[in-house]
C-alpha cells in the first residue's frame, strides 16, 4: 500500500519512540509500542479526513504528558488538527490554521521550539522525609516496645549504634524493613516480639534453606515475630492480620509475608505476595532491595 505513511513518537511514555503508519484511504491509525517485526498494533483508531491524500500525519507531545500523540496538517487550507488521545479520539484537543493555504508544497515539521516544562505541582500529602537504617533501629529500641531474643536485639542494637553486631558474620540488617518496622511501631503503636532477623551472620539454616530472606544476599530482610500487641502469634489472630494490612500498606516494594494458610482470604496490594509457613509466628519479608 503505497499511500501508507510512516510515524515514529513515544506512545507510551517510556521514554524510547517506536513506529506507526497512517493510511489515507480510511483515515486510520496503527501505533505500536514494541520495536520487533511482526508486533502487534497497540492503539489503533480513525482520525483524519478519510480519502483526502493531501493530508500529512504528524506526532508530537502536544500537552506535555510525556507520551506522543498524533494529528494531521491539510495544505489545502493551512490547518492543523491535533489529539492528546492514543485511542479512539472523536475529536480534534488542538485545531489551528499556520501555514499558507493551497501549497500542497509544504511539509510539515513538528518540534518543542521553546523548551516548555511543564510546572512542578508538589503533593497535597508529602511523603516524611527518609529515616536512615540506623536511626530507625535506634528509635525502635528507644520506643521500649520491640523486644525479643537476646541475639537478635544485639543484632539491632549493633545497627543502631553504628557499628553492626558479629556472630559468625557480621549482622546487616535490611534498612528499608526497619524503617517500615519503625512506622509500625513508633508512629502506630505496635508492640512487637521478635524472634529471628538476619540468620545468615548466625549461620543458622532452617527449612526454608538459603533461600529465606532471612539468610539471602547477606541475610537481614526478613522478620519473624512471636507476639504482637502481646499476644501470641500464629499468623492469624486479630492483631497479626492488622499488622500485617499495616506492613502491606507501607512497604514501598516486592515484599512478602508468610502463614497464609493460618488464616482466612486477605487481600493485600499487588507488591505483597503470600505463602504457607508455620503457625507459631508472623513472617514479614522485604524483596525490592
Amino acid at each position: 500500500d503505497a499511500s501508507v505513511t510512516p510515524v515514529v513518537g513515544d506512545w507510551d511514555g517510556d521514554g524510547k519512540d517506536s513506529v506507526g503508519w497512517y493510511r489515507p484511504g480510511d483515515g486510520s491509525w496503527h501505533l505500536t509500542n514494541a520495536m520487533t517485526s511482526g508486533a502487534s498494533t497497540h492503539h489503533a483508531f480513525v482520525y483524519g479526513p478519510a480519502g483526502d491524500a493531501s493530508v500529512t500525519p504528524v506526532a508530537g507531545d502536544w500537552d506535555a504528558d510525556g507520551k506522543d500523540s498524533v494529528g494531521w496538517y491539510r495544505p489545502g487550507d493551512g490547518s492543523w488538527h491535533l489529539t492528546n488521545k492514543r485511542d479512539t479520539p472523536s475529536s480534534s484537543d488542538v485545531a489551528l490554521v499556520s501555514g499558507p493555504a493551497g501549497d500542497a508544497t509544504v511539509q510539515p515539521v513538528v518540534g518543542d521550539w521553546d523548551g516548555y516544562v511543564p510546572p512542578v505541582v508538589p503533593p497535597s500529602n508529602p511523603a516524611p522525609p527518609a529515616v536512615t537504617g540506623q536511626q530507625a533501629a535506634a528509635d525502635l529500641l528507644a520506643s521500649g516496645r520491640v523486644t525479643g531474643a537476646d541475639g537478635v536485639m544485639a543484632q539491632i542494637r549493633g545497627v543502631a549504634s553504628g557499628q553492626p553486631y558479629t556472630d559468625v558474620r557480621v549482622c546487616h540488617l535490611d534498612p528499608t524493613l526497619l524503617g517500615v518496622l519503625r512506622t509500625l511501631v513508633v508512629e502506630r503503636g505496635y508492640s512487637l516480639y521478635v524472634t529471628s532477623f538476619n540468620r545468615y551472620c548466625t549461620d543458622t539454616l532452617t527449612g526454608s534453606g538459603q533461600a529465606s530472606y532471612h539468610w539471602r544476599d547477606g541475610g537481614g530482610h526478613a522478620i519473624d515475630l512471636g507476639r504482637v500487641n502481646g499476644v501470641r502469634s500464629t499468623g492469624g489472630t486479630a492483631q497479626d492480620i492488622a499488622l500485617i494490612r499495616d506492613f502491606a500498606s507501607l512497604v514501598p516494594g516486592k515484599a512478602g509475608v508468610g502463614q497464609r494458610q493460618c488464616r482466612g482470604p486477605l487481600s493485600l496490594p499487588a507488591n505483597v505476595v503470600t505463602f504457607n509457613d508455620t503457625c507459631n509466628h508472623v513472617h514479614l519479608e522485604y524483596r525490592g532491595y
